[in-house]
């Protein structure tokens, strides 16, 4: 995916967060796109687990004592605490945000945006095609 500054500015970052970024890039290695893409899964990733989280906790309400709720409840809480902590979940939203309105506009699938194949290219262009089909179970 092909990321400039002028877009992700333009889609809420802040300069010191680009500069986070950059920082990063320079110690790690990789390019402004993979950096986007990572924070953006962890993102969801993070979502995901809070999501699981918070279902384990209602279980938790409806057919556990109080005590045991609470107990947990203050768990999940630190654990979530720490998770957030890290990554940059400010910026790991606003990456997700940005691939989200990427994808909206491009119209590909999301596998094409994060390898960076174009639409112009040869290989977008021409369709899968197998020697072998598949094999039928049903018939």
């Amino acid at each position: 995916m092909k990321v400039t500054d002028e877009a992700l500015l333009r889609s809420g970052f802040t300069q010191p967060e680009l500069q986070k970024i950059k920082s990063n890039i320079e110690k790690y290695g990789g390019t402004p796109g993979e950096a986007i893409n990572d924070l953006a899964r962890r993102f969801v990733t993070l979502a995901g687990v809070v999501a699981v989280c918070a279902f384990i906790l209602l279980l938790l309400i409806v057919f556990s004592s109080p005590d045991r709720a609470v107990a947990w409840g203050l768990a999940m809480i630190f654990a979530v605490a720490i998770m957030s902590f890290a990554q940059p979940p400010v910026i790991s939203y606003k990456s997700w945000r940005y691939r989200k309105n990427k994808l909206k506009l491009t119209g590909k699938p999301r596998s094409f945006i994060e390898s960076g194949v174009d639409s112009h290219s040869s290989f977008a262009a021409e369709p899968l095609k197998s020697k072998n089909p598949p094999k039928r179970f049903f018939a």
